[in-house]
């Protein structure tokens, strides 16, 4: 079984959510950055059971969550010596709200790790939900009948690979073939 963030692919997921601050043309709520990940990953995972970044889902209180980009643009962890906070920086707008920032400006070097197919995803997610507020997808990630995976918590339920794919619909003989894939994925990253 895969683990989650045994593939994490931090320089695809900061590629990701620089595109998505470019479309936003500015700063985007952090809260709504770590949903519209999600949201991009889960339906990643519909059409090519893969994820763009393999990053880790958890549910939260507020809903589903990418969990190693929602450590990584965490306010507190700005001063982190890592490759995240070198591409972004995240700001204190109010005592409740935080942007993500880029600290340079956009170029089209941010994406050459994503395809053609994963930066016309990210479009289309963005645009679905541009105009949205994160009360709105909060409220979405709640809805059991549009995103059956979440489980109420006020802390944090990891979600693994399987389980969203059997909540998506996927049969359990694509899902056992999608856990083989992932583990021959994880074996050649392992070796290279």
């Amino acid at each position: 079984m895969i683990r989650k963030n045994d593939l994490y692919d931090e320089k695809k997921a900061a590629q990701l959510v620089a595109l998505l601050i470019y479309l936003n043309n500015k700063p985007i709520n952090m809260l709504k950055l770590v949903k519209l990940v999600y949201n991009i990953d889960r339906e990643a995972f519909k059409r090519w059971y893969r994820p763009i970044t393999f990053d880790g889902f958890c549910s939260m209180k507020n809903g589903q969550v990418v969990s190693k980009i929602y450590d990584n643009v965490k306010y507190e962890n700005n001063r982190t010596k890592n490759y995240w906070n070198t591409v972004f920086e995240t700001v204190k707008v109010n005592p409740n709200r935080y942007e993500v920032h880029l600290r340079e400006p956009y170029s089209k070097d941010f994406i050459d790790q994503l395809s053609n197919a994963e930066i016309k995803l990210a479009i289309e997610i963005f645009t679905r939900y541009k105009d949205k507020s994160i009360g709105f997808m909060i409220k979405e990630h709640h809805n059991p009948k549009l995103f059956p995976e979440y489980i109420k918590t006020s802390s944090s339920i990891p979600t693994d690979y399987d389980y969203l794919l059997e909540k998506i619909g996927v049969p359990k003989k694509y899902r056992e073939k999608v856990s083989e894939d992932l583990e021959g994925l994880k074996y050649l990253v392992t070796i290279s």
